[in-house]
């Protein structure tokens, strides 16, 4: 269904940056010439010149959460771990759920860096995967546990203000970071009764695609017409179930270069992965 006419299509898109910080995670998404809106290339949080941003909302965070994905683009995980620490959430669902997955993006970092190869008792790997804090509090487990706690406080103070469609949308990202995917199919029911159309079609997609349902074919294909970073994520995600890992890696390469998604980067190490175990 995808081949190289589409990967050229994605090579040949003109991206910027947006000019407004995503209101979860202070992250600036890159767009498409005339976009007003799009799609968190971080957190997957809709975002939107029309709304206000982490800036507007937050000052005294905008440096903070700059700095943090600063950190992370650099691998300085135990500096941004640090910096992570010092973000007070508060009640502010948004930030919980982008503080959530910024965790969650450090646990697979700090993970990634296991190395199964290593000579002896590899008590180095010990530390990264570890659950006990006091062997090392910022071990791989312990981080994804305040991920976890980061989004169910945020679904918790969500579930008060549910009628809300940013908030719905939101609600279903959390669920599905989660795997919780029966509270995010029932907020996605919800959200296809309201919200905007970019919203719904995204939501849709990442459903079907993640949740490998019959109808993911034709909403991917619907969400790649508009080549928005994010989406080519997701087209590489089915191209590497259907192991074509070439064409997959080629999305992942554009995907990288426009966002900073988490799960891109996930997928192009499992697919090396997948190659150097199978001798590709």
């Amino acid at each position: 269904m995808f081949g190289m006419d589409l990967l050229k299509s994605f090579s040949n898109a003109r991206y910027k940056e947006s000019g407004f910080g995503c209101r979860c995670c202070g992250y600036m998404p890159y767009i498409i010439a005339g976009e007003i809106d799009t799609m968190c290339g971080f957190c997957e949080a809709y975002v939107s010149m029309a709304k206000l941003d982490v800036k507007a909302l937050h000052p005294e965070m905008d440096t903070l959460l700059d700095s943090l994905h600063g950190l992370m683009k650099n691998g300085d995980w135990e500096g941004a771990v640090a910096l992570a620490e010092q973000i007070k959430a508060g009640d502010d669902p948004y930030l919980l759920y982008g503080l959530g997955v910024m965790y969650r993006a450090l646990s697979d970092a700090v993970y990634s860096h296991v190395d199964y190869s290593a000579k002896g008792f590899m008590e180095g790997n010990a530390a990264k995967r570890n659950n006990e804090p006091s062997l090392n509090k910022n071990n791989s487990m312990q981080l994804l546990s305040r991920s976890k706690e980061m989004l169910y406080r945020s679904l918790k103070i969500m579930g008060t203000k549910a009628d809300d469609p940013e908030l719905l949308y939101l609600s279903f990202l959390a669920n599905m970071k989660l795997g919780m995917h029966v509270g995010a199919k029932a907020a996605l029911d919800r959200l296809n009764g309201t919200g905007n159309e970019r919203m719904r079609l995204y939501a849709n997609t990442k459903y079907s695609v993640e949740c490998k349902t019959r109808d993911s074919k034709g909403y991917l294909a619907a969400l790649a017409k508009g080549l928005s970073p994010n989406s080519a994520y997701y087209v590489a995600l089915d191209l590497a179930r259907m192991k074509r890992f070439r064409e997959s890696k080629g999305m992942l390469g554009i995907l990288l270069r426009s966002a900073a998604m988490p799960e891109g980067r996930e997928l192009l190490r499992r697919i090396y992965g997948a190659e150097t175990a199978s001798g590709l």
